[in-house]
């Protein structure tokens, strides 16, 4: 399999970008709600995890690259002003972008060497989302992040064991969703 396959590196199409700011809609519209219940620790938590869940569902039902940045960039937008991240404005677009391409190119790499679909999520959702909490620190500060060593290394964690954790079981659901009707006219009509 080519890097470059046409499965993978193609125009967007209507139908496609019209999913993904419907799924990114989702997500945005529950971590705002969720930000007027859960405490700053838990929404960074439930962040994430709402955005594990969304780059896996899309990625199961969207196969070409790209699908995580765009997906990343309207979450950041549509909670531009939200700190559930620890950050605001275009600092929290240029980190959802750097994690949208930690995963693009994680899940590529790994599709070329594993030839494992979930396995290639499940790790490239992991790493995407430890790398977040490490670039968040240092697009505020490199000097304060290297302060607080012991505190990053344990929201590095934290995001790796979301990730890891949502994408195992988003992979369950997968199994158990995959072949229902629904799913497959969603699936096909996104491939047509």
């Amino acid at each position: 399999m080519h890097l470059f396959d046409h499965e993978h590196v193609h125009g967007l199409k209507g139908k496609e970008l019209a999913f993904l700011l419907a799924a990114s809609l989702l997500v945005s519209g529950a971590i705002i709600l969720a930000s007027f219940i859960l405490s700053p620790a838990g929404l960074f938590l439930f962040s994430l995890l709402l955005l594990t869940i969304g780059l896996n569902t899309i990625a199961y039902l969207t196969p070409w690259f790209g699908r995580a940045w765009i997906f990343l960039a309207l979450v950041s937008i549509f909670t531009l002003s939200l700190d559930d991240m620890g950050l605001i404005g275009f600092s929290k677009i240029a980190v959802f972008l750097l994690i949208g391409l930690v995963f693009e190119l994680s899940f590529l790499y790994l599709k070329l060497h594993l030839h494992s679909v979930p396995l290639d999520m499940i790790i490239g959702s992991s790493l995407a989302m430890a790398a977040l909490p490490l670039s968040s620190a240092f697009i505020l500060s490199a000097r304060l992040a290297s302060t607080f060593p012991d505190t990053l290394k344990n929201l590095i964690l934290s995001g790796f064991a979301v990730g890891l954790g949502a994408s195992v079981l988003v992979f369950l659901l997968w199994k158990e969703i995959e072949h229902t009707k629904p799913v497959l006219r969603l699936y096909f009509y996104l491939r047509r």
